[in-house]
This record gives structure tokens, sequence and C-alpha cells, in this order.
């Protein structure tokens, strides 16, 4: 049955979606088609493991006309060939549903796997139907089968539904059965100068439990000057049911069993961050960031302090330059980090590329540490404008320490078409 299943969603978006285009293009509506060839390759100086694998994405966004409201198809799929033992052959399916309605209808329809965005972009494989009450005012109730948590492979085994609201990215909703939660989303401009956000997740399964919280302050009083403070609360319920089930069936799988105490306990962690930027002369920004980390289970404490400076106007392009002191709960290391851009040719060819370079202990003893990357990428719509949304993009980044150098490289082809 799941080769079937599978069969399908590979076949499915491609031929939807050529029908989709065809008709929206003959009523003049929107379509938006990205397709992606990645290729990726490590290699490292002391082991002959290596992690190599090719992957295609495709996502869609289209629709046409149809009576009185709209038909569109949604689509975000990837399938990955692996050529070592390391990375196995997968399909991701993050989205794949038909929509009747728009964002803005008083009534719209969504069927298959759907992201329900505003319940902490929850899958589900099933159906939502929600629509518009008043202007800001929205409603909506889902349900279906949750896909698998680490495959994303469809799974009748967990169902989830649920219902909630939105008025003005506000928004009360709860949903599931391994997890039943409230998230909660705040966006509000006090001024022109006083800017406030909030996210909130509360688990009410087993009794109220903060999982996710943010809330940020930004004071921007003048295009010189702006500061933004933020404050996170982060509980990563591990093990839950679902991580409960795949260890039980990767023992099976394995043939051996695991001792329990060697199985993830979940963390809990609340942190504050301090961000200024303070552009003294057009282009010349100096910055600092202060950060402190709580771990609760320990009681111990993290910090960090940065002090940089970004050259918007730099004769070649850009040049951000920092330095930080960290105690990452008791790992203590000093960082200097610099990166520069630029690109020729009208935007054709662009490049970027820089290190970090990081001295801390290791079983007390000194060590440092080395990290180089470089990035070019060609937009070829600087060309022609027949041309626009073709790009390619090369990536390289080395990891060194006295021990062990890695290499990692990865080209990726991507075309875009709107219409």
């Amino acid at each position: 049955m799941r080769r079937v299943v599978e069969r399908s969603l590979r076949a499915s978006p491609l031929a939807l979606a050529s029908m989709l285009i065809a008709n929206a293009a003959a009523a003049e509506d929107a379509y938006d088609l990205r397709v992606g060839l990645l290729q990726l390759q490590t290699i490292d100086n002391v082991s002959d493991r290596r992690v190599s694998f090719s992957e295609a994405r495709t996502t869609f966004d289209g629709g046409a006309a149809v009576g009185p409201s709209e038909l569109s198809l949604h689509v975000d799929a990837r399938a990955r060939r692996g050529w070592t033992e390391v990375t196995r052959d997968r399909l991701d399916v993050q989205r794949l549903f038909a929509r009747y309605g728009t964002e803005h209808s008083a009534l719209r329809v969504e069927v298959g796997r759907v992201v329900v965005t505003p319940v902490a972009s929850t899958l589900v494989d099933g159906a939502t139907i929600g629509g518009r009450i008043t202007e800001g005012l929205d409603w909506i109730v889902f349900g279906g089968a949750r896909p698998h948590p680490f495959t994303l492979a469809f799974d009748p085994s967990f169902l989830g539904g649920g219902a909630g609201y939105a008025h003005r990215l506000d928004g009360v909703r709860h949903a599931g059965v391994d997890r039943v939660f409230i998230t909660e989303n705040v966006y509000a401009a006090l001024g022109p100068q006083w800017f406030v956000f909030g996210n909130a997740i509360v688990d009410v399964a087993d009794g109220p439990d903060l999982t996710h919280g943010t809330l940020g302050v930004r004071f921007r009083p003048s295009r010189v000057f702006d500061t933004t403070a933020t404050a996170v609360h982060v509980h990563a319920i591990v093990p839950n049911r679902w991580f409960q089930d795949w260890i039980d069936s990767e023992r099976a799988r394995l043939g051996f069993t695991l001792d329990d105490r060697l199985l993830p306990v979940g963390t809990r962690r609340t942190s504050g961050r301090l961000r200024t930027n303070l552009s003294v002369v057009d282009g010349v920004t100096p910055y600092t960031a202060l950060r402190y980390d709580f771990r609760h289970e320990d009681s111990a404490h993290g910090y960090e302090g940065r002090l940089g400076l970004k050259l918007a106007k730099f004769p070649l392009g850009y040049l951000d330059a920092g330095g930080a002191l960290r105690d990452n709960f008791g790992a203590k290391s000093q960082l200097a980090t610099l990166q520069i851009g630029t690109s020729f040719f009208d935007g054709l060819l662009n490049l970027d590329g820089g290190g970090a370079a990081m001295r801390t202990k290791i079983a007390e003893t000194p060590r440092w540490l080395f990290d180089l990357n470089g990035t070019l990428w060609v937009d070829a719509g600087a060309i022609d404008a027949s041309l626009s949304g073709l790009q390619l993009m090369g990536l390289y980044q080395a990891f060194v320490d006295p021990d062990m150098t890695l290499h990692a490289m990865f080209v990726r082809v991507a075309y875009r078409l709107r219409g």
C-alpha cells in the first residue's frame, strides 16, 4: 500500500500542475513553479564515511477561476537519491493539497497533505474547512491522519484534529491527541518607534506546560539607532508517544534493546538576547549582541558577548567583521569572524566568502578550530530577461581542527517560472 501511495505522490503533482498551468495561463491567473536540482558531497581525512546524495525539489502554487471562486494546487515535494551507505533514499512531501476558495473567501476547503499554518504549521493528511468572518477574523477546522514524525510517510496510526481562529495574526487553537496545545501569536506596532512581537505554545495534555515562548521588543527612534530585546523559553518534549513508538520499531528492526536510561529526556532552556545597531555614518554600522542562557535541568548558565562592524558600502561589496566571548554551559571559547561579499557584471556573478577562528579547550587542552566558506551564484536574468528565474549556486565549507579536516560541497541549479 505504501509503495502505491508513494508512486501516486510522485506522479500526481506534475500532472495536476501541468493542467493548472495551462488553465491558469488561459485565464490569466497566477502560478509559481520552482524546480531545483542539488548535489551534495562531504569528504574528511580520517574516515571512509562519505555523505553524497542528489536531490530534486519542486514547489508549485497556482490556480484557475472556477465559478465564483478559485481552484488551486499547492505542492512542495523533494526526492533524494543517496549514493553511499550513510545517506538513504527518501521522498518528502511537505505539502500536496487542492484548495477551493482563496485565503480571503468566506468559505475555503483544502484536501490532501495540508499545512495548517495558524496552528503551529501542523501537517495533516486530511482536510481543512475555514473562511473569513469579517475583515481580519478567520476560523478553521481540520482533521485527518498525522504523517510519521520522522519520515513524513503517510501513517494512519496517528490521528489529529482541531479548530481555531485568527484575528489580526492573534489566535487560540488546539489540536492533536498525542499533543493538545494552545498557540498564540502577537505583533503590535506601538507607534513609529516601538514594536512588540511574541508567540507561545502551551501543551495542556498533561497539564499546562509552556513548550515554546518568545517575547520581543524593538525600539527604533531613528534610522541611526535601533535595539531589540528578546526573551525565549523552550521545552523539548522528549520522549513523547511518537518518539517511544519510533524507539520500539527501531528496536524490532535492529534486533536489540536499548537501555532506557540512555533515552533522551528533554530539556528546558530560557534565553535572553539584546542586539543594538548604531549607524554612525551611512553604510558603517557597529553592532553589539549579548546573550544569556539558563538550562533548567541542571541550573547551568551560558553567556555570549559579541562586537562587530558592518560596512555596507565596502569598495568591493560588503564586509562584516566581529568577535565574541562565549561560555556555553562551562565550555568557554573566543571567536573571530570575517565575511566579505561582492558582485560583478550587474549582478550576473556574485561571490561571498569568509571564515571564523575559535579558540577553546577540549579536555583542558587549548585548541584552535577554523571554519572557511565560499559561495558563488550566477543569476542568468542579468544576461537577458528571458533567462530570468534561472540560477546556479555553488557552496564550499571546510571545518578544520588539529585532528580532522571536513570538506562539504554542493551545487544547485534552480529555475522559477511565474505567470
